[in-house]
This record gives structure tokens, sequence and C-alpha cells, in this order.
């Protein structure tokens, strides 16, 4: 069933890669609401049907993952030491207990270049409560940090060893574009690699996907037969415009059309509509199947997303979905509305709501989503999320793996995530899980406080702090001090190779020392120990 899913979501990744991607930031928001409104339905043990949304989220998730050779990490600041995520532990709630229990736990192991090499999945064993090992997953780049191998493993408990699942193999051409996939399972009785599809990709002068054939393979024949093929076509812009897949007929040993998208954009580029159509075979045309029609404001954020259907009866376009988004000032989706048609009353009626505040540092704190209550015609609230942040430490700072590689839930070093669902009995919120993360630190390769020279004494320090700086003097910079929650607590400018601080005025604790310079930026961490 795993190896159906895995290639129908491929069809999926590649039939809506292309789609509103000047919406990418709304689509995530979108999948990670209705991630949320999931986990919640779990989580309070709710009766109440799945939205419909459910199933755009699954193929959002799948526009996000759309290509392959994404799959590595780019260094995103000078910091010599970075916070790099060793680990994600996840308790579960339990009432009779009162207190949280390990349910899960996420580890991940990295290159130099912070590229997630392995990563493996822990599950508890309910009777001795020890970490069992569940899945295992190895990746292997190549030099330019390009996905080029990847491996699945499953955990045997009877021989208490890795068992080889399936194995993903990349190919690209000198420009970096992924230019063959093949993925294969494994044959316990034979004990090797069989294959089971492969994709070619295609692209052009500018570095866009034009063509993608999916292959599957035939066991009996042993060789590669066709089974569809998706053709790509781009404006000036470099936006897509058409897509069109095509499906292989055994019978005429010929591609016969399936679907059709279109896309129109604005003077900004951004994706305004998107048609549908599929190919009736006895009519030999195109008939629509559905549209999508965004608007935006004057900062090019998506405020609104209709979906609509084509009514073949009344040869009319009907609604079924919308969506709204409201921004702060720096841009970051707030609250997002879902509606859905009915009907019977024939008009479009609210759904879902997620509302999402942002501290002041630009963390994502909250998230509560609510559900629609048609009979008290009111929000009705289902679960939250609680965040809490290391402010030290922002997003480019920090080393993710690829699933975690998000700036809206990493503005900052993330700690804790705690979900919580709503007691409709005793109106209050419930504990449900917490997500723990933990951290190491691992050289960015650009170590400037070694190179610099820098030296700070003395450390553990009571009242004076001594900074010297043996190979340059930068005149008119500023020295921070920041206590452990990113806050800075003290500042110096400096014009000379050796400055002091006093800092017998702060609190016994940990510190840390920033300076920002042309060099990078470059941190130290000291102790306060007053006598």
């Amino acid at each position: 069933m795993k190896n159906t899913t895995t290639f129908l979501l491929i069809m999926c990744v590649f039939s809506f890669s292309l789609v509103g991607q000047t919406n990418k930031k709304q689509f995530a928001t979108r999948e990670q609401s209705h991630a949320l409104y999931n986990e919640c339905q779990q989580s309070v043990k709710s009766e109440t049907e799945n939205h419909l949304l459910n199933v755009q989220a699954q193929r959002l998730e799948a526009t996000e993952k759309a290509i392959p050779q994404q799959k590595h990490f780019t260094p995103k600041s000078t910091l010599a030491v970075k916070q790099k995520l060793d680990s994600v532990i996840k308790e579960s709630y339990y009432n009779v207990l009162g207190q949280f229990v390990n349910s899960k736990k996420y580890a991940y192991t990295y290159d130099a270049s912070g590229n997630v090499t392995q990563f493996i999945y822990y599950t508890t064993n309910e009777i001795t409560g020890n970490w069992e090992p569940y899945d295992k997953e190895e990746y292997t780049y190549d030099a330019n940090g390009n996905i080029t191998l990847f491996i699945d493993y499953n955990w045997d408990s009877t021989s208490s060893q890795w068992v080889s699942y399936e194995k993903e193999e990349y190919t690209y051409d000198a420009n970096g574009n992924n230019t063959l996939f093949i993925y294969y399972n494994w044959n316990e009785s034979s004990s090797q690699w069989v294959p089971y599809y492969k994709i070619e990709y295609t692209s052009d002068v500018n570095w866009h996907n034009t063509l993608n054939i999916y292959y599957e393979w035939n066991s009996t024949l042993s060789q590669w037969m066709p089974s569809f093929k998706n053709e790509y076509t781009y404006d000036a812009n470099g936006n897509n415009t058409l897509y069109i897949s095509y499906n292989w007929d055994e019978t005429l040993i010929q591609w016969v059309p399936a679907n059709k998208y279109e896309y129109t954009y604005d003077a900004n580029g951004n994706n305004t509509l998107y048609i549908r159509y599929n190919w009736d075979e006895p009519l030999v045309q195109w008939v629509p199947n559905s549209k999508e029609e965004y608007t935006y404001d004057a900062n090019g954020n998506n405020t609104q997303y209709i979906e609509y259907y084509w009514n073949g009866t009344s040869s009319q376009w009907r609604p079924t979905f919308k969506h709204e988004y409201t921004y702060n000032v720096n841009g970051n989706i707030t609250l997002y509305i879902s509606y859905e048609w009915n009907f019977t009353s024939s008009q479009l009626v609210p759904s879902y709501k997620l509302e999402s505040p942002y501290d002041t540092n630009g963390n994502l704190t909250l998230r509560i989503s609510y559900e629609w209550d048609e009979t008290s015609s009111q929000w009705v609230s289902i679960c939250k999320e609680d965040y809490t942040y290391d402010n030290l430490f922002s997003y480019e700072d920090l080393i993710l793996p690829p699933e975690f590689d998000d700036e809206d839930n990493f503005n900052h070093k993330l700690l804790l995530k705690i979900l919580y669902g709503w007691d409709e009995a005793t109106s209050s919120w419930i504990s449900d899980y917490r997500s723990t993360f933990y951290y190491s630190e691992q050289s960015s390769g650009i170590d400037t406080n070694n190179a610099l020279g820098i030296h700070i004494y003395p450390n553990p320090v009571s009242t004076e702090l001594f900074i010297e700086f043996p190979v340059f003097g930068i005149n008119n910079k500023t020295i921070e001090i920041l206590d452990l929650n990113g806050k800075i607590v003290a500042t110096t400018q400096f014009s000379s190779f050796n400055v002091s601080m006093d800092i017998s005025g702060l609190s016994n604790g940990v510190y840390f020392l920033r300076l920002s310079c042309e060099e990078g930026l470059i941190t130290k961490k000291f102790i306060k120990n007053g006598e």
C-alpha cells in the first residue's frame, strides 16, 4: 500500500509542483493549519468529520516537496558556531498519571555542510518505557549539496537489525538540474533492490523543467514501460502558464491527453487564476473541471483564494471553498479563515479558523484553531499550540532538517511546543502532547572567533570583563551582552584592540557577548559569577 501511495504522491508532486508558487506562504499556512486541525481531532477524539480541505493539505504538502534537489542545507549566516537541531522528543500527556510520557523521538545526523545524512525515528516501548528504533533514513550528497541517494530502513525487532525497505537515486546535469529519479523496493526473498518506477526530467536553457516522463518497471519483461508524462510551458518571466499531462495508451501505443492546467499572472508575477481541464475522449476536447482565483494586497500578499468546480449540467462555475488571509506589518499570516459552499442555502459558510499571533521578536507564539458550529452560529475552539523560543539565536543561526526548515516556526531557536485540546465539558484547555527541541553547536566553517583571535577574560567574571582583539581594531563598533532570552542587557562602543566592560550590575548567570563587524557576526559565551 505504501508503494502505491508513494507513486501517487510523486504524481501529485509534479502535477502541482508549479501551481501557485507565488502563494507559498499561504500554502504553508494552510498545510500547517490542517495538520494542527488533524492533530487536534485525534487528541480530543472528536467525532466531527474531517474537512475536505485535508485533501488539499496533502496536495500542498506534495507541492512543497516537489523538487528533490532542494533537500540540502544552504548556510544562512556567518556565525562561527551554529545551533544544530539534533533531536526532537514528543511526549504524550496521560491524564491518569497527570504527567507527560515519552512517545516519539526524531534524531538527526549532519555532515560538515549541514546536510542531514541520517534520520532515525524511535517509538517508546509501552512496557519498559525505553526508546526502540522504528525507521531509519540515510542520505548521500554530491559536492554541490544535491541529494544523490536515499535509503529507508525498517527496524526488525525479532532480529534486532535494520532491514532495507526503499531506495531513491537522483542524477543531475552540469547545471544542477535533476535529470533522473529512480525508486526501488527491497525484495526480501531475493535480497536485492527491485526497480518500481522512474522519472526522466528535461529542462530548457533557463533551467525550467519542461518535460517529465514517468515509467513503471515491468518485472515480467524486465524493462521500463511508459506510464504518463507532463509538459510545461513558460512565459518570458519564467512563470509556468501551461501544463499538460498525458497517459500512455498501451493499446494505441501512444500518448493520450489526460489533464490540462492554465495559469494567469498579474504584472507583479502573482498567480491570479488557475484552471484545470480534463480530456473528454468521446468529445475529443478539453472540458473544464476546476478553477482557483487569487486576490492580493499592495504588498503582494495573497488575501483571498476561491475554489470552483465546473457544473457540466448548467455549464457554469460553482464555488466550493474560499480562503481568507490577514497579515501583520511583517507579512506574517495572523488569521486564516476557510469557508465551504453550502448547497442547501447556496452560500459560503464559515468552516475553519486559525489565529496565529506573533511577539515583538517576530516569533510565532501561539496557534489557536476553531471550527464553525452551525447550530450556535459561532466559532468553537478545537486546539491550540504554544511556542517557546531562545531569542539569542535567529533562523539564520540554525541548522535544521528539511521538515523543520520553516522560518515561521523557527524565526528564533524553537525550544518547546505544546499542544492542547479544548475540553467542552470543563471549558478548558487539556494538555495533549509537547515537543522539546534539542540542539548542539556545529562550526559553520567560518570560524570568525578563532580566525580573529578574540579573547575574553576572566571567565567566569564577577565585575569587569576584558575583550581583546589582537588582529584588528574597528572604529565605532558596538559590543552587546545578551541574556539567555536574547535580551540586550549591556552595550559599549569600542575603537581599540582592548575593551573592558563593567558587568557588576548583572545578575549571576550565563551571558553572550555579541559583535557584528565586516568579518562576520561573532559571539562568545561567558558566566557572570558575583562574589
